[in-house]
């Protein structure tokens, strides 16, 4: 199981809106940035009330980044604009 696939299961099961987030993975040699985009809602609950949220999702991230011997960097985003206009 990837690093995008690992943090994708773990942040659909913690959001609030998870058919609004997206999953992708910016790829280096030794170091991969896992970006997840999230609804404004999530933005706010994973930045401000859930914390630990986010904490979990960075230890699933070192997690992977260990079993994949890389260095991960965990992005999460705030969409801007409906997917839908994309």
């Amino acid at each position: 199981m990837e690093a995008e696939e690992m943090v994708g299961r773990a942040a659909r099961a913690l959001a609030v809106h998870p058919e609004a987030l997206t999953i992708r993975e910016i790829s280096g040699k030794r170091v991969s940035i896992v970006e997840l985009t999230v609804s404004p809602e999530d933005f706010k609950t994973f930045s401000n009330r859930r914390k630990k949220d986010a904490e979990t999702l960075r230890d699933i991230t070192a997690a992977a980044a260990k079993k994949l011997n890389k260095i991960l960097v965990l992005e999460i985003v705030g969409q801007t604009q409906p997917k839908w206009a994309l």
